[in-house]
């Protein structure tokens, strides 16, 4: 048995094109999502104001330990940052099924 050959023709662009647009409808349908895309930059730029303008050195306490809190309290928010990111992706993949 012999099987007809297909000449299928697909263009990179119009793929991307397609998977964008679907994805920004996904994202743009539901607010948790659209919350969620926001919430990474929110918790980044709240744990930069904290240590700049809150954490600020005591006579006790000394600059390797300073620093070291500085560093710590900015990971902190980083890391929920990429943990709502992450929940975004996620959560798309459950909500296509």
């Amino acid at each position: 048995m012999k099987l007809p050959e297909v000449s299928c023709k697909y263009s990179f662009s119009s793929q991307a094109k397609a998977v964008f647009l679907k994805k920004m409808k996904t994202t743009l349908r539901s607010i948790s999502t659209f919350v969620s895309i926001i919430m990474p930059s929110a918790f980044i730029n709240i744990g930069l104001l904290i240590v700049c303008l809150a954490i600020t050195q005591t006579n006790g306490m000394d600059d390797y330990t300073f620093k070291f809190l500085r560093v710590f309290v900015l990971q902190y928010f980083m890391v929920w940052g990429f943990v709502f990111t992450t929940s975004t992706y996620c959560g798309s993949l459950v909500l296509e099924r």
